[in-house]
């Protein structure tokens, strides 16, 4: 079967808590920030599937997309990591591009990457999977990159 991966969006159709928000975050070393963030995550309920709640119209697409191809679909997070179609998940406004009021790497006081956030949360989200394993699982695997919405 085939997997389609896509980006997440910053439209979701549930309203993120405050505390479900980069900018809440205390301004530290990424350790620090990414444990917060962690932590956050981990205590927030579930609110809708990963597929229900990310919207706009890459998602819409993608959506599409895998309704022809009989295909699975993941999201790449800057949020939660990788995560299934079919996870339900927290509301959240966390991203890793951009300046927004909600952008992580304004938060992380010492020189840090997008690439390093995303091995933070890849290795203990608990609402992500490893991408290395879901690709396993799939005979073909299709990433999408769409113009970031968020």
């Amino acid at each position: 079967m085939a997997l389609l991966i896509a980006a997440c969006t910053n439209r979701k159709r549930v309203v993120p808590r405050p505390e479900m928000c980069g900018r809440a975050l205390e301004r530290g070393s990424i350790e620090a920030v990414s444990s917060e963030w962690l932590t956050r995550v981990s205590a927030a309920p579930p609110e809708a599937e990963a597929a229900s709640l990310y919207s706009g119209r890459s998602v819409t697409e993608i959506r599409a997309a895998v309704r022809s191809a009989g295909a699975e679909l993941a999201f790449l997070s800057a949020g939660l990591g990788v995560v299934c179609a079919t996870t339900a998940v927290p509301s959240y406004s966390l991203t890793v591009s951009g300046d927004g009021p909600d952008a992580v790497l304004r938060r992380v006081t010492s020189a840090c990457s997008a690439l390093d956030w995303w091995l933070r949360l890849e290795q203990d989200s608990p609402f992500g999977t490893n991408l290395a394993e879901l690709a396993k699982a799939n005979s073909t695997l299709v990433a999408r990159v769409a113009q970031n919405e968020g």
